[in-house]
């Protein structure tokens, strides 16, 4: 619980920290960071990637959840 909390709280802190640089117009965007160090950079490029992919895994899991599922082992045959 705990964890999840604080994962919140993290969460929370970044957006708000992007809504004020996007007002004062500076740029924090992970990728800057990537492309401008790339090779001290590893962990937030991987983090960006992970991220980033977390959104289309989302997406194909309601796409699955959303489709009708036949269940062979509940239809009854009339036919012999």
């Amino acid at each position: 619980m705990v964890e999840n909390a604080l994962r919140d709280v993290q969460i929370a802190f970044a957006n708000e920290l992007s809504i004020i640089c996007d007002e004062a117009e500076i740029d924090v965007n992970s990728w800057f960071i990537v492309s401008k160090f790339k090779e001290k950079a590893k962990i937030i490029r991987t983090a960006r990637e992970i991220n980033n992919y977390k959104t289309e895994w989302v997406i194909e899991k309601i796409k699955n959840e959303s489709t009708p599922k036949t269940d062979n082992f509940h239809k009854k045959s009339y036919f012999g």
